[in-house]
């Protein structure tokens, strides 16, 4: 996706492949919270951690197939950097 310019069967794709583990992401969560928690295992993944890896894929979802329009980005960045001329 990065190196070259993806076509429209790559976006397909990978949106397919994102909501996909986004959406077994949260089943894991769900399954993990029902169960009073995830066991304790080698790597010391937290059930933080894996909320965290759904919540970037969300945000890699949104970047990729839900761009921003140029007057939100506008203000976004007029909102980070105000004090920039």
């Amino acid at each position: 996706m990065y190196r070259q310019e993806p076509s429209a069967e790559d976006l397909e794709i990978h949106k397919s492949l994102v909501l996909r583990l986004v959406a077994d992401g949260e089943h894991l969560l769900q399954l993990i919270r029902q169960s009073a928690g995830l066991i304790q295992n080698p790597e010391q993944i937290k059930t933080e951690d894996l909320a965290a890896a759904v919540e970037s894929l969300r945000d890699t979802y949104r970047g990729w197939h839900e761009p921003l329009s140029a007057n939100r980005r506008a203000d976004i960045l007029k909102g980070v950097f105000r004090d920039v001329a």
